[in-house]
């Protein structure tokens, strides 16, 4: 019978190195903090070609991990001062996509 019912190649090992998009949702990049405002929510979400699998942001330093594709996260604003934010996401392969915007208080 020989070669005639060998079976078929495996299909070629694909792999992603596409990065995920991370958005800030809430607040704005510039947005001025009112006086009288302590915290402030931080709504963010991520999109990948196949999924994205975790998510953090990160505020003037300090960071803080999510398992999903999306978050709430309420800054403390007591201060004055300048609030850098960065959000980052990160699908299965390890790529990583991030935003960044500033608000002040």
């Amino acid at each position: 019978l020989g070669d005639a019912f060998s079976p078929p190649p495996p299909p070629p090992v694909t792999t992603d190195t596409t990065k995920p998009v991370a958005f800030i949702q809430s607040p704005v990049n510039g947005y001025v903090i009112p006086k009288s405002i302590k915290t402030l929510p931080v709504a963010a979400y991520g999109t990948d070609n196949v999924a994205v699998v975790s998510m953090s942001i990160n505020v003037n330093g300090i960071t803080t991990n999510y398992t999903g594709d999306m978050f709430t996260y309420s800054m403390n604003v007591s201060g004055r001062g300048t609030y850098n934010i960065t959000v980052t996401a990160k699908d299965k392969a390890g790529n990583i996509g991030s935003r960044s915007i500033a608000v002040k208080k």
